[in-house]
Parts: C-alpha cells; structure tokens; sequence
C-alpha cells in the first residue's frame, strides 16, 4: 500500500478499502472494509443516500483532488449514521456535504487478508431463469447479517441474450456449490458487452458478492459487485518493423527482455528476411534470449473458421475464446521472465497485439507495457487513450458512456480497418489465406 494513514478520523468519517463499486439503477453501489491504523481490517461498510435509491451518485463520491473511487483505493468517507436496512447491515448514510477524499492504494498481494470465509453465500436452492443460487426469498433475507462476502474462486463469464438485452454473467464453485450471477462491475461489464455471446474463462479471481435489496418479486438477488485479477505480472510488445538486427537486440536489452514470443501467424518477412523464423531463432538464442513462435495460438490469422464473418475478415470478439490457452500461455511465461509479444507492425495501435491480445491480457489483470521504435515505452491504458483521441471519442468517458464503453467502440473501429481478411471467401463458405 503506498500510504497507510490511520483509521477512522474526527467528525464521522469511515476509512475504507473499495471492495465494490458497481452499478444501482444509475448510480453506484460503493462498499469496503475498514481499514485502521494496525492493517486488519474491519468489519464492510456501504456508504448510502437518502431516498428510494440507496445508490451513491457521482458529484457525492468525487474526490477533492478529482476523480471517482476505484477498486483497492483506501478512502474517506464522511457520514452521518448507520442506516441498516433489512440484510444490509452495512448500510451507512453519507454526509453529502463533505467531499471524499482518497488517501492510499492497497496493493493486490494484499487481498488475501481482505478474504471472508463463508461455509455458503447466505441461503442456496432459489435460481432465476439464467442464473444457478442467485436468489434469496425475502423471508429467509430478513435473518441474514451480512450482504457482503469477498470470495476467491475460478471464475468464468458468459454473455447472453436477456430478452433482447446483453447480459454478463459469472459462474463459479464455492465450497462445492455451483453459483451463477449477473455481473454490476461496470468496467467489466461494459468490456465484455461488446464481446460475442459465449463463456470466457478468467481463471483465479478475488471477487466481490453483494446481495441487493429486495426486488419487487419478494426475493434479493446475489451479484458479483468486482472483480480483481490476483496476478500480478507484465507483459510487454513489439513489432520488428524494419529494424535492423543490433537494433532489434538493443531494444530487448534495454527491457531486459528474457524471451521473445512471436504471435505473427506466418513467421517470415517478405522486407526484413532477418526476421524470418530460422534466422531470428538462432540471432536471438546467440544473444541469450529464448525465441518461441505461438502464432498458431495468438496470431491474427486464425484456422478456425467461426473466427471470420461472412465477408471473411477475421472478428476480434470471436477469436477472444479461441486463444484462451495461448493467453494463459503467455501469462504463465510472463509470471517467471520478463516476455515480449513479438508482430511486424511498428505502431502498437496498427497491429492485433494491442487490439486483441493485450486487450484480453489487461482484462485477466495483466500490466501490458508497449515498446516503441525509438526505445521508449508506452503503457497499454496511454495507448488507448491515443486510440480513443485518434478517433475523436472523449478518452475519459462522458456523460452517457464509461471510459471502458468508448474504449470498446474506438478498438471496433481499428478492428474494423485492420483486421486481417481472407484473401477470397467461396459461396460454400471456405477461404483462402492469403500470406
């Protein structure tokens, strides 16, 4: 944690760890733990306003210094009274008139002390028509302490069609019962909205589950309020363009670059032959980098057929699923060794290794760094924000769209300019690569 000030401060304020920053019918639905002065944490917290709508809205969560809380930031929030409220014990009313104020960063290894241990998440047997235990009757809600339980577990999310809406599901086991809830994490929510309907593993996952208020049907439905990537690793990019062979080299030295893994679908060159897989295999394993070609996993021309539209160009929210294990390749490799992604192009907005692979790899809670022709490095999030500019979209969100939503348009758009095409798509629907 950069800054550990102590707990709970003169004049009503509740120092906390977000835990949760969702989504409440236009507002947010803000909660963490307490975090005193010794670093064990206390008991949740969930700040609350007046009305109908519990929901936290925008102008009373800013900070004074700017900007919205985050997940892991260590928070002051003023307030008035605890406001408990059927399940939710944890209700708070906040003190509009005093501004929030952030005062640290808790850091991921740390998560592990955040960790509740519930034998279940609170009363099972009760599911919606999409969902697997994501619903407790009211009648069983009204005996419950707690509506609030950080879990960890093997995740994986699916995207479905909910009466002509979009909908982002979670599905997981905990303590050997199946659980199956929608998800309010807004900026994986808005990500995976734009993505084709299916499952998408995430692996291992410190997740938030919140059990709203009663709904107008009588029951409180269970939600996965975040989601936090346990790893903590980066992997960096670069494309060979025309380089020469010391200059290459030069670059991965001064990355301290252990090994190059080369997501190009076809590893040669037509331009820059040193390039060629052979070649650059034997330049690099002299020079003491390990050289290995996962094109067939992660490149940008793939076999598989469903990863193309009809008009053969290849679909970047299809081709996610496809390469799974060539994401989690790169991500075992990048957990021991510093790893570069290896394309052609030498702008990282121009190539599939920024739109695609490093798009997934951020959203498993990689950090994705870009290496640039002159030797400097961009990170993945100023990259977009270049993307976004380039296009002419507000890179900070605006009034209707979250900075994740316009992000998700302005990748749509490269893909779209971008993405590789087959060279010829017959009427019975094969194609030819063209290399």
């Amino acid at each position: 944690m950069q800054q550990r000030p102590g707990g709970e401060s003169a004049g009503r304020v509740k120092r906390l760890v977000c835990l949760a920053n969702s989504r409440m019918q236009g507002r947010k639905c803000i909660a963490g733990r307490l975090w005193p002065p010794d670093g064990r944490p206390g008991p949740w917290v969930r700040p609350v306003s007046d009305g109908d709508n519990r929901g936290v809205p925008d102008y009373s969560s800013q900070y004074v210094s700017g900007g919205q809380p985050r997940l892991l930031d260590v928070v002051d929030v003023p307030v008035k009274r605890p406001v408990p409220e059927d399940h939710q014990q944890e209700n708070w009313l906040i003190d509009t008139r005093r501004p929030w104020s952030k005062v640290g960063e808790l850091s991921k290894s740390e998560l592990p002390k955040l960790l509740d241990e519930p034998q279940t998440l609170w009363v099972n047997g009760y599911s919606s028509s999409t969902g697997t235990n994501n619903k407790v009757p009211a009648s069983d809600a009204s005996s419950l302490a707690t509506s609030l339980n950080l879990i960890k577990v093997n995740l994986s999310l699916s995207v479905l069609d909910y009466y002509g809406e979009r909908k982002v599901e979670g599905h997981f086991w905990h303590n050997g019962t199946p659980y199956s809830m929608r998800v309010t994490d807004p900026d994986c929510e808005d990500g995976y909205k734009q993505r084709a309907f299916g499952i998408y593993p995430r692996g291992e996952a410190y997740v938030t589950v919140s059990l709203a208020g009663l709904y107008k049907d009588g029951f409180a439905y269970k939600l996965i309020a975040a989601i936090m990537n346990p790893i903590q690793c980066q992997v960096f990019t670069i494309g060979h363009s025309n380089h020469s062979t010391d200059t290459f080299l030069k670059l991965l030295r001064r990355h301290l670059i252990d090994e190059v893994m080369d997501v190009r679908s076809s590893p040669f060159s037509r331009y820059s032959p040193h390039f060629n897989f052979e070649f650059l295999r034997d330049t690099l394993e002299g020079a003491g980098i390990d050289y290995q070609f996962r094109g067939d996993e992660l490149g940008g021309r793939p076999a598989d057929r469903s990863c193309y539209g009809e008009d053969g160009q290849v679909q970047y929210d299809l081709v996610a699923d496809w390469f799974d294990d060539g994401i989690r390749g790169a991500m075992r490799a990048a957990g021991e060794r510093r790893v570069v992604l290896m394309c052609s192009e030498k702008d990282p907005l121009d190539c599939h290794r920024t739109l695609l692979i490093a798009r997934e790899l951020e959203e498993r809670g990689v950090t994705v760094r870009h290496i640039m022709a002159d030797g400097s490095v961009e990170g993945h999030q100023d990259a977009m924000t270049r993307l976004m500019e380039s296009h002419g979209l507000p890179p900070n969100g605006d009034m209707i769209d979250s900075r994740r939503a316009i992000m998700a348009v302005a990748l749509k758009r490269n893909a779209g300019e971008l993405a590789y095409v087959a060279k010829e798509v017959t009427r019975a629907g094969s194609w030819e690569h063209a290399y």
